[in-house]
């Protein structure tokens, strides 16, 4: 199986949807939710931005969120989810080998 944006980005909308139901039901947390639904639009936002998509400047200041939230221990869980949501099909789309024979 190749890895491709596509592949990636269903992976992450899943996962944001599976984190969220996990984190609702099995064991309540609010910062889990935060996290979850970050990954789950972040997929989606790649899915359905229009082109060329702004991802770098999503990554960047998904960085920077991080780095705040690393310094201060702020909630800032939504936007890293989103960052990893949206920031990892970009990057399996900008480095993996294509192979334009599929």
């Amino acid at each position: 199986m190749r890895l491709s944006a596509e592949r990636t980005t269903r992976a992450m909308m899943i996962a944001g949807a599976v984190f969220y139901v996990y984190w609702t039901f099995v064991e309540p947390s609010g910062a889990g939710q935060a996290l979850a639904v970050g990954t789950l639009f972040g997929g989606a936002s790649f899915t359905y931005a229009p082109r060329p998509r702004p991802i770098p400047f999503v990554l960047g200041f998904a960085a920077v969120l991080f780095v705040v939230h690393l310094l201060r221990g702020a909630p800032l869980l939504f936007a890293e989810g989103y960052a990893v949501g949206a920031g990892l099909p970009w990057l399996v789309q900008r480095f993996a080998p294509r192979n334009d024979a599929d």
